[in-house]
């Protein structure tokens, strides 16, 4: 199947910003520097996403699908373990958590794209831990007083300082550490 023209563009822009993310951060990445990089016209970058946070935003979204970090081991330490080990490797190898804390920075700025960050990767990406821990619930895995939406938030918490600090390492210790910390005070 032969792809075509918008597709093609899609695929040069989305590799510019990749590698323009990896060598200068998202703040000194531009739409121009990534038209540039990709051989379009700028204004197909601003017809297509409006702006960097959402051609970023679609970024992360290729890359990081929750498909991608969905699993069911039938075990709620391994399922959240898993998560967050795929989700580290992910952003060792792509730099995306690079874009991910300038997306946060432009939230306060841009209460428009704040709603479309909210409504299309926070809603979703808190859903996963949610259900992770509804389905330890449901196994008596862990106390069945707990709320799914908090521990979302205490897992996510911690991952996202370390995304936007970035002092330590996001990495499979970290992971599991992380785990066993928050499990100890919820399990059964």
């Amino acid at each position: 199947m032969a792809r075509t023209a918008s597709e093609t563009v899609r695929k040069a822009v989305m590799e510019a910003a990749l590698a323009l993310l990896a060598e200068q951060g998202y703040l000194k990445t531009t739409m121009e520097g990534i038209a540039a990089r990709a051989g379009a016209g700028k204004q197909t970058l601003y017809r297509r996403w409006g702006s960097k946070a959402d051609l970023y935003l679609e970024l992360y979204e290729d890359l990081i699908p929750p498909t991608a970090l969905d699993l069911d081991t039938g075990s709620t330490r391994a399922d959240l373990e898993g998560l967050l080990t795929r989700l580290f490797v992910i952003y060792g190898n792509t730099q995306i958590n690079r874009a991910l804390a300038g997306l946060v920075a432009e939230l306060p700025h841009a209460p428009d794209f704040a709603d479309r960050m909210r409504e299309r990767f926070l809603k979703k990406r808190r859903g996963m831990i949610a259900t992770i821990a509804q389905r330890g619930v449901a196994r008596g895995e862990l106390r069945a007083d707990i709320d799914p939406e908090f521990v979302s938030d205490l897992i996510s918490g911690a991952v996202w300082f370390r995304v936007l600090l970035e002092h330590q390492p996001l990495d499979q210790a970290y992971a599991t550490q992380l785990v066993d910390y928050v499990l100890k005070g919820i399990e059964a």
